[in-house]
């Protein structure tokens, strides 16, 4: 372990416990991804600081990869807050 390395450590793992903190606490799915790239991207840089390049890398291209997309599916799939209002007022509309 190289000198002066330890700050580093405590301020990724401060990051990895408060991103899981607040994936597990969203209701939004694209939220959640996002915090979860976050908590990738620190186990990723911890990885690299323990001396383990390899596996840093593995860990983006790997996980924080393929958390990009399922991101990037949850946008195109889910529908959004204002299409899902505009459907609730064509119902109502449709009611009258």
């Amino acid at each position: 372990m190289e000198i002066g390395t330890e700050p580093f450590e405590l301020i990724l793992l401060i990051i990895m416990v408060g991103s899981m903190i607040v994936a597990s606490e969203l209701k939004k799915l694209y939220q959640v991804a996002i915090a979860f790239i976050v908590f990738m991207l620190a186990i990723s840089g911890l990885y690299w600081i323990l001396g383990s390049p390899a596996i840093s890398v593995f860990q983006l291209s790997v996980y924080a990869g393929t958390t990009g997309v399922i991101l990037f599916a949850s946008i195109s799939v889910f529908p959004t807050e204002e299409e899902l209002e505009q459907e609730k007022k064509g119902i109502k509309k449709e009611e009258q």
